[in-house]
């Protein structure tokens, strides 16, 4: 099975380089990288990168990660495809044990580890669950046979966030099966500074008020005792809840 990852990036100069590092071992047939529009030496470092390794193709599309995502899909050439962000950092055995189990599965989420020192590392997030199937898999870790990524229609656009449990939603919805692999480990960094962590709170809150309007889905019907359960015990979970609350109260339609 031929393997291409799409990245997304903008303004990533502190992080990229060490994201291409991680890629030089792994089983890809292409390394896509598709920036919005950086400001800062990101494609720069990406066309370095690019004279050493012939598998990187670097690409301009601005507009939301849902659109530049499918943008870089349809841009791949290989059966499946993978995604990853700019500042993360791929295992050694990462698209090894993504492709072991292509055979069986068309969809297969890999394992996030948060690096760094941030204090709020560790938080956790309202967990969705449809059909027995976790959907909260991002596009940190998480890959899709091409065929089956088209045939969805790719990523929604109009998604600010949560695009990516979106799409996990109309696949199992369509029949589909997400197979968590442990082996496939991303190591991903949280927010670094705390302004930016409450903005990503807002966001999420915003992103899965987009999916309830879309999928009919109920503020109530989120399995949250998990982390109502964590608010009492962390300062950061509940700092965080109420401005996922506001997000959420903010967004009137798609």
């Amino acid at each position: 099975m031929s393997l291409s990852v799409v990245v997304t990036t903008l303004n990533e100069d502190k992080n990229i380089d060490n994201l291409l590092r991680s890629f030089e071992n792994q089983i890809l047939d292409e390394i896509i990288i598709v920036d919005a529009g950086s400001t800062d030496k990101t494609r720069d470092i990406v066309k370095r990168r690019k004279e050493k390794d012939e598998r990187i193709e670097l690409y301009v599309k601005r507009g939301t990660r849902g659109e530049s995502r499918n943008y870089g899909v349809e841009k791949s050439s290989s059966d499946f495809v993978a995604f990853t962000d700019g500042d993360c950092i791929v295992d050694e055995k990462w698209s090894k044990s993504l492709l072991k189990n292509s055979n069986e599965y068309k969809i297969i989420a890999g394992k996030v580890m948060n690096i760094g020192n941030s204090p709020w590392k560790n938080v956790s997030h309202i967990r969705t669950v449809f059909d027995g199937n976790e959907l909260n898999y991002g596009t940190c870790n998480l890959m899709y046979e091409k065929e089956l990524f088209n045939s969805l229609g790719g990523f929604d656009r109009r998604f600010i966030t949560g695009e990516d449990i979106d799409l996990n939603f109309r696949a199992v919805k369509n029949g589909q099966k997400i197979l968590y692999e442990p082996e496939a480990i991303v190591y991903s960094k949280p927010r670094d500074d705390i302004l930016k962590f409450l903005k990503q709170s807002f966001y999420y809150g915003y992103g899965r008020k987009q999916f309830s309007i879309k999928h009919g889905y109920k503020l109530k019907e989120y399995n949250s005792k998990d982390l109502i359960k964590n608010m009492k015990n962390d300062f950061w979970e509940f700092l965080r809840f109420p401005f996922g609350i506001i997000g959420y109260l903010s967004c009137h339609e798609l």
